[in-house]
């Protein structure tokens, strides 16, 4: 791709790239365009600043579930209609990828993991500038291209921070010059307010060594009356809210021709041929040499014979830690290979297919023996969060490194497009169907067939939480329904009842917000 932009829209017309374009300045050498603010852009500005209020005065994210979930999907329904209002037309591609982020921010109430839910809200704020980019028309060859990495990194360059006050602008007046005015007014003095934030502070705790001045605050500041989240919430509110109008009303300007937009392709192949086969051949090496003097150590992982001297702790963990080190290091050899490495010629194309294909095959048998070694494991002692998303995680790069693999044999095959759709078909798989509660099915049906020798319903209470509960109920009733119990059935029993109580105390206070699935189950396994 030459220099040339591709990027310059008519606001009434569909994104098509049209090449003839005259190259144009970037961003910061464009003339400003001062357009008029609209009737959509104050009450996108109002309801931005409404939602993350909103967002804001919940307790806590994992206490509200449900809330978060509207909260975000209030979000994106937000943008979208702004959009629409403003003319700038959402490729199917940017409708499909809106879908499918629907779906995962669905794991919000479905799983009970805090951290999963963290992680997914997260991913989903920080998913909205290349949501964005791309539904303006603004990604580069498409969504799921080889561009994808640079267009999610033009994302952020481009959009997050370049219109932040037009949000202040946007929320008083809509029309006239006097907008400009009045955001940049509004703007100042709220920096000005929250500069100033911390040396009040100082300067309140440093003189209030005076009674009268301590009782008169006292009197004036009831703070045993006043919720602090609702007097912080809205001032909290406001940077986020304007970053996230900001990076629509870029789009907007940038969709319809009223911010100048530059590409420039870059060339990345620049290492030669022969510097990275020398630098991967020692490597390839060391790995074969390894695993012929390791070769009974990695074949007992399949015949579920354990080697001696060593647990089946210490027996997975090795191979899953080596196994991430290594796949690190041969992910960064593909990627050197593929993007670093000079073009052209039939015998570098040679080289690299086959030097491609030796990382994948040795990456490829590290995580077979890894798996194999974890599912002696689990058979073993049982199933815990770690040993599940380890086995998560080696499934998903045996996938990724099988369609590398494909690639060095097939040319047409859309490598990016399946790494893509592999890791959301397995990122769906695992937040939506709260794996803390199967977890604790698994480890207790186990314990009751006889499979497992013993239930750890310490590591269930502390590490599954209220997922567990329907589980630890109906452990509880299977041993409190023996005749004759052995004294460990008994200790087991009072252990499980203790554990129950402990949760039942810990579940949220029932409301609309703090609803979730985890919580519903649990309430009527209780009961």
């Amino acid at each position: 791709m030459n220099n040339q932009n591709p990027f310059v829209f008519d606001p009434e017309a569909s994104f098509d790239v049209d090449s003839t374009k005259e190259p144009v300045a970037s961003p910061a050498e464009a003339p400003k365009a001062h357009s008029k603010k609209t009737l959509a852009d104050l009450l996108f500005a109002w309801g931005s600043f409404l939602l993350f209020w909103f967002l804001m005065q919940m307790r806590s994210f994992s206490a509200h579930p449900l809330g978060v979930f509207l909260a975000l999907l209030a979000l994106s329904a937000a943008g979208a209609l702004y959009l629409r209002a403003s003319h700038v037309r959402q490729s199917k591609q940017s409708v499909l990828l809106g879908a499918l982020l629907g779906i995962l921010a669905l794991s919000i109430v479905t799983n009970g993991n805090p951290v999963i839910r963290g992680l997914v809200i997260a991913f989903l704020l920080l998913s909205f500038p290349f949501r964005i980019f791309n539904a303006a028309g603004l990604a580069e060859n498409g969504l799921l291209s080889d561009r994808l990495f640079a267009n999610v990194l033009h994302s952020f360059e481009y959009l997050p921070f370049r219109h932040v006050k037009s949000f202040f602008s946007s929320l008083f007046v809509w029309k006239g010059s006097a907008s400009q005015k009045t955001g940049r007014v509004i703007l100042w003095t709220l920096i000005g307010i929250f500069a100033a934030l911390i040396p009040t502070l100082i300067i309140v705790a440093l003189l209030s060594y005076d009674k009268l001045f301590t009782d008169l605050l006292e009197r004036i500041f009831s703070f045993e009356k006043v919720n602090l989240r609702s007097v912080f919430s809205p001032i909290l509110a406001i940077p986020l809210a304007a970053v996230f109008f900001g990076m629509f009303y870029a789009a907007k300007r940038y969709a319809k021709g009223e911010d100048a937009l530059r590409r420039q392709n870059s060339r990345t192949d620049l290492l030669p041929c022969a510097l990275l086969c020398g630098a991967a051949t020692p490597i390839l090496a060391v790995y074969v040499i390894f695993f012929i003097s390791q070769m009974p150590y990695y074949l007992s992982a399949f015949t579920g014979v354990l080697p001696e001297g060593i647990t089946y702790a210490d027996y997975a963990k090795e191979g899953f830690f080596q196994l991430c080190a290594v796949s690190a290091i041969n992910a960064l050899l593909l990627i050197a290979f593929s993007v670093l490495m000079q073009r052209g010629g039939h015998t570098r194309d040679v080289l690299k297919k086959l030097y491609a294909s030796l990382i994948s095959v040795m990456t490829l048998v590290l995580i077979a023996t890894a798996l194999s070694k974890m599912a002696l494991y689990i058979s073993t002692y049982g199933l815990t969060q770690k040993r599940v998303y380890a086995s998560w995680l080696m499934i998903l790069m045996a996938i990724c490194f099988i369609a590398v693999l494909i690639r060095q044999a097939v040319e047409k095959f859309p490598l990016v497009t399946v790494l893509a759709v592999t890791v959301l078909i397995l990122v769906l798989l695992i937040v939506l169907i709260n794996a803390d509660a199967l977890i604790a099915s698994y480890n207790v049906n186990a314990y009751l067939s006889g499979t497992l020798p013993e239930a750890d319903v310490q590591m269930m209470q502390e590490e599954l939480g209220i997922s567990s509960l329907p589980s630890l109920v109906r452990l509880r009733d299977a041993l409190a329904a023996i005749q004759s119990p052995t004294q460990e059935q008994s200790f087991l029993l009072q252990t499980t009842e203790e554990a129950i109580r402990t949760l039942e105390e810990s579940l949220p206070e029932s409301s609309l917000f703090s609803f979730s699935i985890p919580n519903f189950r649990a309430r009527n396994a209780l009961k």
